[in-house]
């Protein structure tokens, strides 16, 4: 593989500054690969400014093109910017000259990003971003970036650069987890800055200067930056008595901005107990590192720096040294579960000082620490294991993987929190047990959610017990208006804008209707992303039902266009998944194909939902000496309620009977009106869906209701029957569905559709059933359900057509 490295500071082995490119690029050299790394003179590397433009040398194996724009962090921001954007210019010229499969771009600043765009849509090569600072949000924090119009248009350009990158290679977990809680991308691995443990933990031939030797080392090496605040080394150091501690010596090795305020700090305190020098090669450096005690690790409290990773502990854990640090990010995080360090409190020179103590004092704890620290090195931060994990996530950008990625695309779906539409998030805890990557792509309104999602943005992420939730913004309605189908043209609009790098890129795309807008965006996201298939779900046959229920006609132009969609939904689907038993009759009839269909309904199964009690205040408005005969659900037209509150006022002078409807929708208070005066009925509100079962519990018989329509000529699934089986009640069903679940489990009762007369003389028969026949219903009913209608069993035969040929 040829390798187009852009890095502005760079550095080998032979400066002090940092070799993590280079010690990347020379084992990907020795592994066969070809490495040309772009890069500019830096004041800290061993790379120097020259005369001229350019010059190119061969360093281990390593082509390096020096562009001669010279680094350095002593000049002002505006130089510095200016510099970067010099470099930038230039560089773009060798993304035409050379031959190269993957160009990385390591950034800060963020304008090498540009150079990693621009190899991406010209030569359309890979691109991998990798992200060492996170930039702009440092200099935005340290207060270097303040222009309002420069930082909106610095973030717009690290976003980019993000959402164009094919992989984003962030050099620590609190980098990656701060790019996933900005901007959701999900493309992320962490490659540390690393270990040189064949350097540090070789003895070196070298000796310690003699006025270092018998001393307790607290070493710190690099940046004497405003970032690393490096005086609270000073101010700790000068609580530490040099006469009750002879032995204790504070070594600090570097440069930077703050070195000679530091100088001078020693000498006005007199800290004859702190030395300074200056920067040196990674080879010098071995002696004084591996005869330290202690390495310290500071930084200026600014939040973004909490996330840094710097190479100073990587270099400490290689010399099996611990290190007292004062971040409070991933590396507080790794010394405390690994014991390997100690955290201190930033900018509090007595807790440092307390914490270097507590190693002088207790050598033993400090040489178990040690001991873990060197076992950090070697296992999880050795130069070799990083080199090759990044290698290898370059290479999986070539691999065709059989990956297992399913989106949902579902505008009403939901999850337990939710307390609606759970169907796929169920079936999600079986299809991750099989290996598969779940994302379910709903809307953030939905008028049937017990808990509505709030989001600030077009889309939302949510990790969601293992299953990605995609919010995508949708605009609130009242499920009565024409607002309600604006809202699903918008959902359907909106879905073709999904990033594959936040969701990762789909394999299957299963599309449910209603609403059946989104199956145009499913059959344009297979094409845009290669998908393997697409899967139309038919939950309600739209625009029939609109037509048969709503009493619209088929000329209607909204469900003529309706109907075009649906036949081109039946077209250009792999897979046709309907939860209706009968369905596969239209659908033949709207141009699918028998070889496509696959009959998946709706259930549950007991566990799949965590059953909560309920409260007393709903518990004692419920009469414990009636035959209650319940509804829970929603209040609308297809439900056929009103028949139901016909067999209640039909029923109002019989004292053993009582009528619960739990639930909300359009109808409820056309529904309330009707029941006016009747004191043997009662309407609650909607409760969560983890409480329905303790209420359903209470109820003698379930109620299911249906229109009189040749839409149901097709069969039902709808969750009530399951809901009731799963409670163990059994069930009154009016309706002249052919078979109803009713039927097939012979758990109750059907009495023809909108027919008060029947579903009264229905709740009497069921009122004189002997209670050992009712038992039986009860338990053909919850057998019925676990043998074919539980969610593992569904979410079988949905994998059963993922793997279909």
């Amino acid at each position: 593989m040829d390798i187009l490295y852009f890095y502005q500071y760079f550095g080998t082995d032979k400066g002090g500054w940092s070799t993590r490119v280079y010690e990347m690029c020379k084992r990907w050299v020795a592994e066969g690969h070809n490495v040309t790394v772009v890069t500019t003179p830096y004041d800290k590397s061993d790379i120097p400014k020259f005369k001229g433009i350019s010059k190119e040398f061969e360093y281990s194996g390593i082509k390096v093109i020096v562009l001669n724009f010279p680094q350095t962090n002593k000049v002002s921001v505006f130089k510095r910017i200016v510099g970067f954007v010099k470099y930038m210019l230039l560089a773009m010229v060798y993304i035409f000259r050379l031959k190269f499969d993957v160009a990385i771009a390591s950034s800060g600043p963020i304008t090498v990003g540009v150079l990693g765009i621009f190899a991406k849509i010209f030569r359309r090569k890979k691109f991998v971003f990798e992200v060492r600072d996170l930039w702009p949000s440092g200099s935005v924090q340290l207060g270097m970036l303040k222009n309002k119009v420069a930082v909106k248009f610095c973030y717009w350009l690290e976003k980019t650069c993000y959402n164009y990158a094919d992989l984003i290679v962030a050099c620590s977990e609190g980098m990656k987890n701060d790019i996933h809680r900005r901007y959701g991308f999900k493309h992320i691995i962490v490659i540390p800055n690393a270990s040189d443990v064949n350097l540090f933990s070789v003895k070196s031939e070298k000796s310690l200067p003699e006025e270092y030797q018998n001393k307790k080392i607290i070493i710190y090496t690099g940046s004497l930056g405003r970032i690393d605040e490096c005086m609270q080394i000073l101010e700790a150091a000068k609580k530490i008595s040099p006469e009750q501690y002879p032995d204790v010596l504070f070594l600090i090795i570097g440069a930077g901005a703050d070195k000679e305020r530091m100088v001078n700090f020693i000498k006005q305190e007199n800290l004859v107990n702190v030395k300074m020098l200056d920067l040196m090669p990674k080879k010098d450096l071995v002696v004084y590192l591996q005869n330290a005690y202690i390495s310290l690790l500071t930084i200026k409290d600014i939040p973004i720096l909490h996330t840094c990773s710097p190479n100073k502990i990587f270099d400490a854990f290689a010399a099996s040294v611990p290190i007292v640090q004062t971040t409070y990010g991933w590396i507080d995080q790794l010394v405390n579960e690994t014991k390997s360090g100690l955290t201190a409190t930033i900018n509090n020179a007595d807790d440092l000082s307390q914490k270097i103590l507590y190693y002088v004092n207790n050598e033993e704890i400090r040489n178990e620490h040690a001991k873990n620290a060197y076992q950090l090195a070697l296992n999880v931060f050795n130069r070799d294991v990083c080199a090759k994990n990044m290698i290898e996530g370059i290479k999986g950008l070539f691999d065709k993987k059989d990956s297992k990625n399913i989106w949902i695309i579902n505008q009403f779906a939901g999850n337990d929190k939710s307390g609606w539409g759970e169907r796929h998030y169920f079936m999600s805890k079986y299809w991750k047990e099989n290996g598969y990557n779940v994302t379910i792509v709903s809307g953030s309104f939905n008028h049937m959610f017990f808990n509505s999602v709030e989001v600030n943005s077009i889309f939302s992420y949510e990790d969601y017990n293992g299953t990605n939730f995609c919010w995508v913004k949708t605009p609130k309605y009242n499920p009565k208006s024409v607002r309600r189908f604006w809202s699903q043209i918008v959902f359907a609009y909106r879905v073709r804008k999904l990033n594959p790098k936040k969701l990762s890129s789909p394999d299957y795309i299963v599309v449910s209707s209603l609403p059946i807008f989104p199956i145009l965006s499913g059959a344009y996201l297979k094409r845009k992303f290669k998908a393997k298939k697409l899967i139309f779900e038919i939950r309600d046959i739209w625009p029939l039902t609109l037509i048969e229920v709503g009493n619209i006609s088929k000329y209607n132009p909204f469900a003529y266009t309706m109907g075009l969609i649906e036949k081109y939904g039946y077209k250009k689907s792999d897979h046709i998944v309907t939860l209706l038993p009968f369905a596969h009759k239209h659908i033949v009839s709207k141009g699918g194909t028998m070889e496509k269909i696959a009959y998946i309904p709706n259930g549950l199964e007991k566990g799949i939902v965590d059953i909560q009690n309920l409260s007393d205040e709903i518990q004692s408005l419920i009469p414990k000496n009636k035959f209650i005969i319940g509804y829970a659900g929603t209040h609308n037209k297809a439900n056929a309620l009103e028949f139901l509150i016909q067999a209640a006022i039909k029923l109002r002078d019989d004292e053993r009977f009582f009528f619960v409807l739990v639930g909300d929708g359009y109808l409820k208070d056309n529904l309330i009106d009707m029941a006016q005066g009747l004191n043997n009925i009662l309407f609650l509100n909607k409760i969560h869906k983890n409480q329905v079962y303790s209420l359903l519990n209470l109820f003698d018989i379930g109620y299911v209701g249906r229109n009189a329509t040749k839409v149901y000529d097709y069969g039902v699934s709808g969750n009530k029957y399951f809901d009731y089986m799963l409670a163990k009640i059994p069930v009154l069903d009016s309706s002249n569905v052919k078979i109803s679940p009713v039927d097939q489990a012979m758990n109750g009762i059907k009495v023809e559709a909108e027919n008060s007369d029947a579903i009264v003389k229905a709740i009497i028969d069921f009122y004189n059933i002997p209670i050992e026949e009712k038992h039986l219903m009860i338990e053909r009913g919850y057998q019925f359900l676990n043998d074919n209608h539980s969610t593992k069993i569904l979410a079988n035969k949905y994998m059963d057509i993922f793997k279909a040929s």
